[in-house]
């Protein structure tokens, strides 16, 4: 079966149609007489030539700006990216402004925000679409500047910034990956999450960076802004746009320096989740992950004293792991060290009746357990009996 033309060709195909019968309706206006601009409407050109753009083309803007770099001594590797990435030749922080703020084939990238650090400065690019015909126009010049070998920083860049980019291209017969992505969103929610709940940018911020935005548009009115500014062409409907993707970039650099210092020094870091830090450092190879799995367990903090527990038994060190499990068990029953004390005297130890004591102490614990918990402490209760039994230990101790 035949199959119809692509939706690309469809899209060229409408505006080929669009354009012709704009001509028509030029050629029948009353003879003698050209086609007058509507005075009422202001002009979009030079309304943002005023606020300091560079125009590309009918409907692309440009605007550089060169900043102060807020922290020079910014390592282009990422300490806290666990994926094995050869370090590329230049960080770009990148944010981008939208039509939606979901998915989807009619979301369309209005705004782009690209940083990067450049010795003693940071080089700030903003691209701009005035209005949707130059969409073809905006997304090739934006091409040569999104290059293959940058690493990618964002903020739910991955999910979200990088599919709707790769869509319109898409959409437009192009094509532009954006193949190496360091997504701060992912890191940012397993070390903060349980203490200040929604990790958004804007949390983030002020809870973690000490950055109080003034006068700033939240992200979920800046589509609402942009199509009124496609309505009255008035730009002060953009300023607020504008200086909100440039926050984000620069709250980008604020966060990956904060991450960079806190994977470089953990010992000394506050007002973070230790157990995802450790976690992360153990999954890193760091040499202080011990150290500080240590320091939070040495303050009575549960989760980290059972994940280094089992970084312990990992590695062989069986006598290091039974300590803490015993720490744990003995403090407060705590089932997951009662658990590997069962297993450890069971497996390891041979020593059944140990293991069986454990076993049906954490079945008569008050706390209450999940049912496949409960039916897993029965299971083994069972078998240790049956291996007490053949092996001759009538009273089940050892």
């Amino acid at each position: 079966m035949k199959s119809g033309p692509g939706l690309y060709e469809r899209f060229k195909r409408f505006t080929q149609v669009a354009s012709t019968l704009s001509g028509a309706r030029q050629k029948t206006s009353l003879p003698g007489k050209a086609r007058q601009p509507d005075k009422n409407k202001p002009d979009r050109v030079d309304s943002l030539k005023l606020a300091g753009w560079k125009q590309l083309h009918e409907f692309v803007y440009s605007r550089s700006l060169t900043l102060p770099n807020p922290y020079k001594d910014l390592r282009p590797e990422p300490l806290f990216f666990e994926k094995t990435h050869k370090i590329r030749s230049e960080l770009c922080f990148y944010d981008t402004e939208t039509t939606g703020l979901s998915g989807g084939a009619g979301n369309v990238v209005f705004l782009l925000g690209l940083g990067r650090i450049k010795n003693d400065h940071l080089l700030f690019e903003q691209y701009f679409l005035a209005d949707f015909p130059g969409e073809p126009e905006f997304l090739s010049l934006l091409s040569p500047k999104l290059r293959d070998d940058y690493l990618y920083v964002s903020y739910n860049g991955s999910a979200f910034d990088r599919h709707i980019l790769q869509t319109r291209y898409i959409m437009h017969g192009m094509q532009k990956n954006l193949p190496n992505q360091l997504d701060l969103l992912f890191t940012a929610r397993r070390l903060w999450k349980p203490l200040i709940g929604h990790c958004s940018l804007h949390q983030v911020e002020e809870q973690v960076l000490d950055i109080i935005r003034k006068q700033d548009v939240p992200g979920q009115e800046v589509p609402a802004l942009y199509f009124e500014y496609l309505r009255t062409a008035n730009p002060a409907h953009l300023k607020l746009i504008f200086t909100h993707n440039k926050q984000d970039i620069l709250s980008l650099i604020h966060l990956y320096y904060k991450l960079q210092t806190i994977f470089e020094y953990p010992l000394g870091t506050q007002d973070i989740d230790s157990s995802a830090l450790g976690r992360m450092l153990l999954a890193l190879k760091h040499p202080q992950a011990e150290a500080l799995l240590e320091k939070a367990a040495a303050k009575d903090d549960p989760r980290c004293a059972h994940i280094l527990s089992m970084h312990y038994k990992a590695n062989g060190r069986w006598e290091e792991a039974l300590k803490i499990w015993q720490q744990l068990y003995n403090r407060g029953k705590n089932t997951s060290a009662g658990l590997e004390l069962a297993k450890y005297w069971e497996h390891k130890k041979r020593q059944y009746g140990k293991a069986l004591s454990i076993t049906e102490d954490l079945l008569a614990n008050a706390v209450p357990h999940p049912v496949q918990l409960r039916r897993a402490l029965q299971h083994r209760s069972r078998r240790l009996r049956q291996k007490i039994s053949h092996s001759g230990i009538s009273n089940g101790t050892d």
